[in-house]
């Protein structure tokens, strides 16, 4: 009578066969599951940039319609003054929870400049002047990505005098 063996496990040669597949295989998924990560993170990041140069831009616009003394459109080009108020109000709201990220901020507020006289622009300014009654506002947001590279994104929007 014959007794056939049942085989539990693996043998030697089948356990060394797999270290060997893991040991090719894993490396090169390792550096796609990195590469992943860093790509999330920077997609997570840049998302949190669009978000505060829009509140600081948006913030900037209700300013330009405040009746508000420090406030207001005349207050707005005046230098320092106005770039403090802003800085006042913004940071308690959130920027400082963006601080934690790596992410700081400024503001650049220069008058609009007209480029040509057609329908659409105030017939009796000149091109090359500037034009009183509008001013752009530009949010620059600066980071470091998840490969240690700085970036930077400017958003601008035009606020007009009410």
């Amino acid at each position: 009578m014959i007794h056939l063996r049942r085989r539990h496990g693996f043998t030697l040669v089948e356990a060394v066969a797999a270290i060997v597949v893991l040991s090719i295989a894993l490396p090169t998924t390792m550096i796609y599951l990195n590469d992943s990560a860093h790509t999330r993170a920077d997609s997570v990041t840049t998302a949190r940039v669009g978000w505060l140069t829009q509140a600081i831009l948006q913030t900037c616009q209700a300013d330009a319609a405040s009746a508000a003394p420090a406030l207001g459109f005349d207050n707005m080009n005046r230098g320092a003054g106005y770039q403090q108020s802003l800085a006042t109000r913004i940071r308690p709201a959130f920027a400082d929870f963006y601080k934690a990220f790596g992410l700081s901020w400024r503001v650049k507020i220069d008058p609009v400049v007209v480029n040509r006289v057609g329908a659409d622009v105030d017939a009796t300014l000149a091109p090359g002047k500037l034009n009183p009654d509008y001013l752009q506002v530009a949010a620059t947001v600066d980071w470091t990505n998840a490969q240690g590279q700085s970036k930077s994104l400017t958003t601008r929007t035009v606020v007009a005098r009410p």
